[in-house]
């Protein structure tokens, strides 16, 4: 068992060494990786095989020496985040989330923190950064429903609606997934903001899942965390917007929903036509494809999507809950054809 262990662990570390040396080479992209995955191209015996292989098929050269230099990177990274306790994952790992391979360009390798379980069957929940007392205990039902109904809660770990979805009285933060823009390594280096770092030191206590694209000491910006609202919609099998404005940050997490069909839940409220803080999720109750194009700011040719879930009540909960888990078993169906 253990011969059989060993020869596992150096395939795929084959494989992610492939990969961080692929994307040093110039307009190799997550995209790229994901063709050549589906290509069933990573089965080489080492990487130096796999990634001539792939160079072959893109009809790149690539020195030796910069291929050696690449190579040596791609090893210090991995061993460095041995060395932090950063764990990580490739694309052709199968215990990669199925669901986060759907979306254009699915991180190639993905970087995480606790119980990777924990993405198997997931809710995101998505609003402004500065709610009011409605919106932050609609929130705060929301994410205890979900959690109580066997789903992790997934979103970015922000001030507002995602801290009052995860920050229940009665939620013990055990089934959830926080999707970050920076490095792991934010307890050694100020990678994380501060009430970021924060919200992600509680869930890893209660044995949650914090992921990233990013590999260790990278930085959180403004740019990062747009580009992780792209995970967080991947990562989600379904979507609930609590409460918006139009131009809210929660555009870009439904802008990239817009690409692939997901289930998108969105809070009701009766008598909130003219507040401002529900402005979004009006758009998208009143006429859902004028609304998606209002918001995400696409054609609609681009918007695979031709409906939303109106919640305005707890039955409605179940209800979304069960779409949600009927496109799960569609999604991971459709998946076994890779």
């Amino acid at each position: 068992m253990a011969a059989v262990m060993q020869k596992v662990m150096i395939k795929l570390n084959n494989h992610k060494i492939a990969i961080l040396a692929l994307r040093k080479v110039h307009l190799i992209g997550a995209t790229t990786i994901k063709k050549l995955w589906q290509k069933e191209v990573f089965n080489g015996e080492n990487y130096e095989t796999i990634v001539n292989n792939c160079l072959t098929i893109l009809k790149k050269s690539v020195s030796q020496i910069d291929l050696k230099d690449y190579y040596e990177q791609a090893l210090e990274i991995i061993e460095r985040s041995d060395e932090l306790g950063i764990k990580s994952i490739d694309i052709s790992d199968d215990n990669y989330p199925v669901q986060l391979k759907e979306i254009k360009g699915p991180p190639s390798i993905l970087y995480y923190k606790g119980d990777i379980s924990k993405a198997n069957l997931t809710i995101g929940i998505i609003g402004t950064r500065e709610p009011d007392t409605k919106g932050i205990e609609i929130a705060k039902r929301v994410g205890s429903y979900f959690i109580n109904d066997g789903f992790s809660i997934c979103n970015g770990l922000a001030t507002g609606i995602d801290e009052a979805s995860i920050n229940y009285d009665k939620f013990e933060k055990a089934n959830v997934v926080g999707v970050v823009a920076g490095g792991l390594n934010y307890t050694h280096s100020k990678t994380l903001l501060k009430n970021t770092a924060e919200f992600a030191d509680k869930i890893m206590e209660k044995g949650g899942l914090i992921v990233t694209e990013y590999p260790y000491d990278s930085k959180e910006d403004k740019f990062k965390v747009v580009d992780s609202c792209s995970i967080q919609a991947g990562l989600s099998h379904g979507v609930i917007l609590v409460q918006s404005k139009a131009n809210g940050g929660s555009k870009f997490t439904i802008t990239a929903l817009a690409e692939f069909k997901r289930p998108l839940g969105v809070i009701s409220i009766l008598g909130s036509q003219d507040d401002i803080l529900f402005e979004a999720n009006n758009l998208l109750l009143n006429d859902f494809k004028n609304g998606m194009k209002i918001i995400t700011n696409l054609k609609e040719d681009k918007i695979n999507m031709d409906k939303c879930y109106p919640i305005s009540r707890k039955e409605d909960y179940s209800v979304f809950g069960a779409v949600v888990r009927k496109s799960v078993k569609v999604e991971n169906k459709e998946n076994k054809l890779f």
